[in-house]
């Protein structure tokens, strides 16, 4: 049997070729939308990450911005606490010139001198250091003019007492201490009482007032245990003087409230 080449081929569709550009251009369409697709998430993916990084941009300033106002909060409380601290040391000074300058008007008042105890009334204890050292400075002439000893004993309180108590007496007088006249007396035996030194506490200030200080000998002292005739020869070596003291006041005028 024997093919024949001779069939007919099939007919070729008038329209086939329309189709095939057809189609052809369906999947153009296709690719250009995906690709469209494809750039748009890749857009939304950029705006995304721009997002982020303005977020993150914003915290960053809130924080630094948070931070610098501590800091200017902390710098303007010390600043405030650092003026605070200046205006008191500026208050301190001030007082301080002021009472020095008072202090030297007072001085400039009353002028001092060596043989004088120029003081106000109130027995302060510069005032009492020295009036105790007047004292202290008369008894010592008065052991080498009246007082026939190389040495007297003193108890180590009794001059500051006596200073406080010749203050206390003199708070109501016109001039305070300043007008006083000091009468010291010795009292070596009960009967026997002689005056050893006289003291103005200033001279340049009329005494308004007189003050009688009587000073005892302590026969109770180390010389009471020796024997008789040793005693003569302890007493013309050493006095000591008692705790005990009187003091009495003595008015050189006459007010009319008395």
């Amino acid at each position: 049997m024997y093919i024949n080449f001779r069939t007919p081929l099939m007919p070729i569709p008038a329209n086939s070729n329309k189709n095939s550009n057809q189609s052809q251009r369906h999947q153009s369409q296709q690719q250009q939308q995906q690709q469209q697709t494809q750039s748009q998430l890749v857009q939304q993916q950029q705006q995304q990450q721009q997002q982020q990084q303005q977020q993150l941009q914003n915290q960053q300033q809130l924080q630094q911005q948070r931070s610098h106002h501590t800091s200017s909060h902390h710098h303007n409380h010390h600043h405030h606490h650092h003026n605070h601290n200046h205006h008191q040391q500026q208050h301190q000074q001030q007082n301080q010139h002021q009472y020095y300058h008072h202090q030297q008007a007072s001085e400039n008042q009353y002028p001092l001198e060596p043989a004088t105890i120029a003081l106000t009334a109130s027995p302060h204890e510069d005032a009492l250091q020295k009036l105790t050292a007047r004292l202290e400075s008369e008894l010592r002439i008065a052991k080498r003019q009246h007082l026939a000893c190389t040495e007297v004993l003193l108890p180590a309180d009794l001059l500051p007492r006596i200073s406080s108590q010749m203050f206390e007496l003199s708070e109501k007088e016109p001039c305070g201490i300043r007008g006083c006249t000091i009468y010291i007396e010795f009292e070596d035996e009960p009967d026997n009482t002689r005056r050893i030194a006289t003291m103005k506490t200033d001279p340049n200030t009329v005494s308004t007032f007189e003050l009688y200080l009587t000073l005892k000998q302590d026969r109770r002292g180390w010389t009471s245990f020796l024997p008789p005739f040793l005693k003569n020869l302890a007493r013309s070596s050493t006095i000591m003087i008692s705790p005990e003291f009187v003091l009495t006041k003595n008015k050189l005028y006459h007010a009319y409230s008395d």
